[in-house]
C-alpha cells in the first residue's frame, strides 16, 4: 500500500478497501476524494459509527492494528466510479475474497 495516495493535495478518485488483516474480509467502496474518505472512515470506525455494522463490530473488538485502509484502484480518465466499483467487486469475488 502506498500511503502517498492519501497525502495527495489534489483529490484522488477510485476504489478503496478496509481490510481485516486477521480474516481477510474487506469492505470495498468508492470515493471521489480518497484523502477525505480515509479520514472520514477512520473517524467513523474510531467513534463506533461506521455504516457497516459487521465491520464496525470486528473493528471495535480487534482494534485498529488489525485493519488496513488502502487505495484499491485509481479511477482512469473517462471511467465511471460505479463501473470501476462493479468491476473490482466482481474481480475480488472471482478471487474468493470475502466481503463485509
Amino acid at each position: 500500500m502506498n500511503y502517498d495516495e492519501f497525502l495527495s493535495p489534489v483529490p484522488v478518485a477510485g476504489t478503496y478497501v478496509i481490510k481485516n488483516l486477521t480474516n481477510g474480509r474487506v469492505f470495498l467502496s468508492k470515493s471521489e476524494d480518497l484523502v477525505k474518505t480515509y479520514k472520514d472512515e477512520r473517524f467513523r470506525l474510531d467513534m463506533g459509527m461506521h455504516s457497516n455494522k459487521e465491520l464496525q463490530k470486528e473493528y471495535t473488538e480487534m482494534g485498529l492494528e488489525l485493519f488496513q485502509i488502502a487505495l484499491d484502484e485509481r479511477k482512469k480518465d473517462g471511467e465511471s466510479l460505479n463501473d470501476l466499483l462493479s468491476r473490482r467487486r466482481k474481480e475480488m469475488e472471482e478471487e474468493g475474497i470475502a466481503f463485509y
